[in-house]
């Protein structure tokens, strides 16, 4: 019988994201990523007590368990409000 993290470790590293990218993909700040785990609202992979890993599809899956309309966007951003910029912005640039 082949375990979970025997399955996680044969993938390769490109197919999991880090904290930062899972947060990132999710609109979230790290630390609100880290709450959703602490909570064990979110699936992750954590061999010890190294880094914590995602699964693209885990995080798809959280969205669709938890967007209110169906639509295919983060939970937190699914109600912000985005206000309208006149001018330059040189942020947009980034």
């Amino acid at each position: 019988m082949v375990s979970l993290l025997e399955c996680l470790q044969a993938l390769p590293e490109a197919e999991l994201l880090t904290l930062p990218e899972a947060a990132e993909y999710l609109g979230y700040q790290p630390a609100g990523l880290r709450k959703l785990i602490e909570q064990e609202q979110i699936t992750y992979f954590q061999n010890g007590k190294g880094p914590i890993k995602f699964k693209r599809e885990w995080l798809d899956q959280f969205i669709a368990d938890n967007s209110s309309s169906g639509l295919d966007r983060s939970p937190a951003r699914a109600y912000r409000k985005i206000e309208p910029k006149f001018g330059f912005d040189p942020s947009l640039l980034d």
